[in-house]
């Protein structure tokens, strides 16, 4: 497993602040259907056989992007399985033959053989909307793909989903940043049959985070989106917690843990130096290159984290994830430090105050 360094927020005190439940959860396996926010390189692979095959399709720079990911470094599901001590592969390292369908323009390839089964996986896929589409339509893989994937590859290998397996489903951006919606009733629907569908099948226990505001984006204040987005993403986030009552309603086994991500943005945007951040409103990467601080950067580029914003998110992730009584499989080496420690004790003590109050 590959050792990550993140900002830490003192895991080894949680338990005294958040009791864990009577019975400590593990999960054996972990599945993730989501956008670039969590793409572990899917589309530099697509792209890349693409063009090797004389497909002129765009291929996302690395570098100044890293090991094919939409950021500087590992992004928050790297972070977050690290922790977990799990290891994911991404779903274009298990297709049978190359990762894509040689056509004009390319088609993904989804054939896996029933390996996406035995294994944990990745399925995320930069652009990924939260229905069939995709922001850049060469490529064609929205959310609803991924899993339409999954499940077909769990009936390739005739067995059902793995009830003890966590499911991480978190799509919603490319709707509204890069797809102009500005209603979030499409969106909610599209996510709300993809949990069903993963439930259907037999998954039992999925991790949903809420989304940002969208409107505090480098790329929606650029060009003047801001008010619209932040709207929409307050209603899309409204409709993911009775999204969340219509799944418990129809499933009463189901295992739903939301993390509140809005909140955590937002103290991030007001209190940037809390975070050891300089800039929470331009980005680190543009045309004129890379600037000389990004660990001191919130953005990346004009949507996505840097590295240590990914780090934050991903630290946070694993922090909900305890208070829902979940354990690693194998104990990560603590990479934090006291003063981080305590930073992040204070601010779980008061988003989790705020969030719980208003489910």
């Amino acid at each position: 497993m590959m050792k990550i360094t993140a900002i830490a927020t003192g895991f080894s005190l949680l338990s005294l602040l958040y009791p864990l439940s009577a019975e400590a959860i593990q999960f054996n396996q972990i599945y993730v259907f989501s956008d670039s926010s969590a793409d572990p390189g899917n589309v530099f692979n697509v792209t890349s056989a693409a063009n090797s095959s004389g497909l002129p399709v765009p291929i996302t720079p690395s570098p100044p992007y890293f090991e094919g990911r939409f950021s500087n470094g590992y992004n928050w599901i790297d972070i977050l399985t690290s922790e977990l001590g799990v290891d994911l592969i991404p779903s274009t390292e298990l297709t049978v033959g190359e990762p894509i369908i040689p056509s004009i323009p390319p088609a993904v390839n989804f054939n896996f053989g029933g390996a996406t089964a035995t294994n944990s996986v990745n399925f995320a896929f930069g652009g990924a909307q939260t229905g069939l589409g995709n922001v850049f339509p060469e490529l064609g893989v929205g959310v609803l793909t991924e899993i339409n994937g999954f499940i077909n590859d769990l009936n390739v290998a005739q067995t059902s989903a793995n009830p003890d397996a966590l499911y991480i489903v978190w799509a919603g951006n490319n709707d509204y940043s890069k797809g102009g919606l500005r209603d979030s009733t499409e969106p909610i629907n599209n996510l709300f049959t993809g949990v069903t569908a993963l439930a259907d099948a037999g998954a039992r226990n999925f991790f949903i985070p809420n989304l940002p505001d969208l409107g505090k984006t480098p790329r929606a204040i650029i060009q003047g989106e801001a008010a619209e987005l932040t709207q929409v993403s307050a209603e899309h986030n409204a409709g993911l917690t009775t999204m969340f009552d219509d799944l418990r309603l129809t499933y009463d086994d189901i295992n739903i843990i939301p993390f509140d991500l809005a909140s955590l943005f937002q103290e991030v945007i007001t209190q940037p130096d809390e975070f050891g951040f300089t800039n929470v409103t331009e980005p680190c990467f543009t045309e004129l290159g890379v600037c000389s601080n990004p660990d001191e950067y919130l953005f990346w580029d004009d949507i996505h984290p840097t590295a240590q914003g990914h780090a934050l998110w991903g630290d946070y992730a694993y922090a909900a994830l305890q208070d829902a009584g979940v354990e690693p499989k194998s104990v990560p080496e603590p990479a934090f430090s006291i003063p981080l420690l305590l930073m992040g004790i204070g601010f779980l003590l008061q988003s989790t105050v705020r969030y719980r109050n208003s489910l």
